[in-house]
């Protein structure tokens, strides 16, 4: 106890489930954000820390600068789906990609962006799990976004508070031909 400590600890799972008539993604990826506090080795976490939301990283899937050494590795021309989910316990997230352009957002069980909305040309700079048009949305959401890569190259997934980028909320995306 408390609750809070359990998830800064990393004591949580994902599970997907997918809206009914979700077409099938060339490229999926499933990335867990959360906040650490690790407190002293084999110790106890200072529980006082996650409700004064001040981490000491801020991770996805449990690795601070997100997969360093095997990033995502879609091909140009490939639809990308991101599924994330925000564990937290406390930050609020706003999942971005350098370069890239969401054309489809889903978040908490509705479509925000669907196909790059009534034109078919619009998109989306983030996935973000923070605010919705009117309800304090917080930890333990969830959503995807789809993009598609034109070009080869290195881009950077990251969460958009730079603080949390700056906490190990980032890394490469490597994009082939």
């Amino acid at each position: 106890m408390p609750l809070s400590a359990q998830i800064a600890k990393a004591m949580f799972g994902a599970a997907i489930i997918a809206p009914p008539g979700l077409s099938p993604g060339d490229a999926a990826y499933v990335l867990i954000q959360s906040e650490y506090d690790l407190g002293h080795q084999c110790g106890v976490g200072d529980t006082s820390r996650p409700a004064t939301q001040k981490p000491d990283l801020v991770v996805s899937n449990g690795c601070s600068d997100h997969y360093p050494t095997e990033p995502p590795t879609p091909t140009v021309g490939e639809n990308m789906r991101v599924w994330l989910l925000h564990a937290g316990p406390n930050l609020a997230s706003s999942f971005h990609v350098v370069g890239g352009q969401f054309d489809t957002v889903y978040a908490e069980g509705e479509y925000l962006l669907k196909d790059g909305g009534s034109t078919g040309t619009g998109g989306s700079q983030t996935l973000s799990l923070a605010l919705s048009l009117a309800l304090s949305q917080a930890p333990a959401q969830d959503g995807f976004a789809v993009l598609t890569f034109h070009g080869v190259g290195s881009y950077s997934l990251f969460s958009h508070p730079m603080s949390d980028a700056e906490k190990g909320a980032h890394g490469p995306c490597a994009v082939s031909e």
